[in-house]
């Protein structure tokens, strides 16, 4: 009894699969895409794309000119520029990033936005 049952539920079953892929083939033949009978739904909600907020405008007050001293790593040589940023320790980290051991940084006379 229950291998008969077995073996009408499996004929079922491969009728009905060789049906829909027989639908399936006929679609792809002629271009088209298959069409689900059911609704297919995804896990989750798919939301609409967001652009990330634009950040605040950066402003900068009192920004003064510091002459940094010290020796470019790279090349091994006495190097002095100046820099504009809002702290002696930004002119430090500046220099340090552009590859400059700094073994002095001075602040400069003078209104950075008058000169040049």
């Amino acid at each position: 009894m229950i291998t008969i049952l077995g073996g009408v539920i499996l004929a079922l079953v491969g009728v009905t699969l060789g049906i829909a892929l027989r639908r399936a083939g006929r679609a792809l033949l002629n271009g088209e895409r298959p069409v689900h009978r059911t609704p297919v739904r995804g896990a989750f909600p798919v939301l609409p794309a967001r652009s990330a907020p634009s950040p605040p405008p950066l402003i900068v007050e009192n920004i003064r000119r510091f002459r940094v001293v010290g020796v470019d790593a790279m090349k091994i040589r006495d190097v002095a520029y100046v820099v504009d940023p809002a702290s002696a320790d930004n002119a430090k980290v500046k220099a340090e990033l552009a590859g400059v051991i700094v073994t002095k940084v001075v602040e400069e006379p003078g209104d950075p936005a008058t000169s040049n």
